[in-house]
């Protein structure tokens, strides 16, 4: 067994151990200070890098390749083999050609005059 005095004698190295691991640990003023400041920019970046990301998936849900529905006046046509945006706007439609063919792809969000045999346009009113 142990007696009193070696007991006493390791509690108080062991107090002495970690009261000096406390001091160590301890940041000053300043370097508290410079940690404060980093972490409030780095929740500033994140709290923006998730807005940015928000708002970015919102607006390519706004911006889909995929038209709208037709809505009444409007109909919908399906492209045949050989069609094009020039046949299909003067047989729908009076007037400049050029201009209801810019209708056209308006309408469908078409980048470019190439169709696809069975792809369907809606045609505005």
């Amino acid at each position: 067994m142990m007696n009193s005095t070696s007991m006493t004698y390791n509690r108080m190295n062991v107090r002495t151990t970690r009261g000096n691991a406390r001091k160590r640990n301890k940041l000053s003023e300043a370097q508290a200070q410079a940690l404060l400041v980093v972490m409030k920019w780095g929740f500033a970046l994140m709290f923006a890098i998730i807005l940015f990301s928000g708002a970015l998936m919102v607006m390519t849900e706004a911006m889909s390749d995929h038209p709208a529905e037709p809505t009444e006046g409007e109909s919908v046509v399906n492209v045949a083999p050989g069609d094009t945006l020039w046949s299909i706007a003067s047989a729908t439609g009076n007037g400049d050609i050029r201009e209801r063919v810019f209708e056209i792809k308006l309408r469908n969000n078409l980048d470019s005059d190439e169709l696809k045999a069975g792809q369907q346009l809606i045609i505005p009113a």
